[in-house]
């Protein structure tokens, strides 16, 4: 029994373009839907069936554009991974805080993968609609902060190094929110940003000041991060309450 042959592969230009497709044919879905909606309530009352399929159909192809565009981010970076840095870490004192004035690890990363590739600011941005190259850049963000998180989790930070992690995802953002008019806060940034200022904390109880949890990060993956910090102990962090109102941790049996 013979296979069905494989799709021909698009160029990069054509996968923009159709990523340009699916977006049209999802806001015309959505626009005839609307229409539709109204006439309805005009009195055509049998226009209402056929609007809530049009909206069907739309949901449809928003679907299919959201696994196009961050298919085309996976294949962008597939081989982006932050670096150990020889197990150092950033477990560091002032000095060598000092000494890392133009970045560490995570600076290097963002060079390598953002400001070494003219692929999302000017291939991807040529080639396709401002509010797809948006929804691109969010896509992008999120996949990004996901390897970031995961090294975050695997590292070692010292007060100073934890200082030099902030700075170093604040430049991040500012790089990702560069490429847009509407220069906002990136929403898949917000976890790095929590894991930031979590790791920059003088005490683990410190975080239901901030509100951090739940707000923006789960009280199980905050409990992680804090557990990178050197000066945090696991049985402190274990212990202390970290969303404000909520009862302190029960103590583990002895």
């Amino acid at each position: 029994e013979q296979s069905a042959p494989e799709a021909p592969r698009l160029s990069a230009a054509d996968e923009l373009a159709h990523a340009n497709t699916l977006e049209l044919c999802m806001n015309a879905c959505f626009n005839m839907a609307e229409v539709m909606s109204g006439a309805a309530q005009d009195g055509m009352a049998s226009l209402s069936l056929s609007a809530v399929e049009l909206e069907r159909v739309g949901d449809a192809y928003q679907e299919r554009l959201r696994e196009k565009l961050e298919g085309l981010v996976r294949v962008q970076l597939r081989d982006a991974q932050v670096p150990d840095d020889g197990g150092r870490g950033y477990d560091m004192d002032s000095e060598e805080y000092d000494r890392r004035g133009d970045g560490g690890v995570l600076t290097a990363f963002t060079r390598r993968w953002l400001l070494g590739s003219d692929w999302l600011p000017v291939h991807a941005k040529r080639g396709l609609t401002s509010s797809n190259h948006a929804r691109l850049v969010e896509a992008f963000a999120e996949q990004l902060a996901e390897r970031v998180m995961e090294w975050i989790l695997r590292t070692r930070f010292s007060e100073w190094g934890a200082l030099l992690l902030s700075r170093e995802v604040q430049s991040l953002s500012t790089w990702l929110e560069g490429l847009q008019e509407e220069r906002v806060m990136r929403k898949s940034l917000r976890a790095l940003w929590a894991a930031g200022k979590l790791l920059t904390l003088d005490k683990p109880a410190d975080a239901a000041r901030y509100r951090i949890c739940p707000d923006v990060v789960d009280e199980a993956t905050a409990r992680r991060v804090l557990e990178r910090r050197t000066e945090f102990s696991a049985e402190l962090v274990a212990k202390s309450r970290l969303t404000a109102g909520a009862p302190a941790p029960a103590a583990a049996p002895a």
